[in-house]
């Protein structure tokens, strides 16, 4: 479910990136909602049907913020935790743009690499990249 704070350009990013992240690691990934064995539900921006891969999309150009820093580290908790009771299941974190990725650092960093979330940038075209810089650039005025 999109946060209030989430535009459509970057809802359509999110969606372009797991297409892209599909192509590029060979798989159909797609929206899923995985029940984990206590009950409760946890949205995956794109899985493959067998849950063997897990993404989730970062729809950001520029370097993340202090909350979307969090939310990348929830997204790592997330991940992990449905790896868990999937624990072949490869995770990974997707990027449209690397100094996004590259703005993650510290702890976060660290648990990305301890618990072997993968990480990748996929770029948008530059029409979609536009939109979203716009799309940012309202939302911080």
């Amino acid at each position: 479910m999109p946060q209030p704070a989430d535009s459509p350009v970057q809802r359509e990013a999110e969606t372009t990136i797991i297409g892209l992240a599909s192509k590029l690691l060979h798989v159909e990934l797609s929206e899923r909602t995985v029940r984990l064995p206590g009950g409760s539900l946890v949205e995956i921006d794109g899985a493959t049907k067998d849950l063997s891969v897990l993404v989730q999309a970062f729809a950001r150009q520029g370097p993340m913020k202090g909350g979307q820093k969090r939310k990348v580290a929830l997204d790592v908790l997330k991940l992990i935790t449905v790896r868990k009771h999937h624990p072949d299941a490869n995770v990974c974190l997707a990027f449209c743009d690397e100094s996004a990725r590259e703005s993650i650092t510290g702890w976060a960093a660290e648990a990305i690499d301890i618990w072997d979330v993968k990480t990748f940038v996929v770029p948008l075209d530059e029409d979609l990249r536009n939109r979203l810089l716009r799309s940012q650039a309202m939302k911080f005025r």
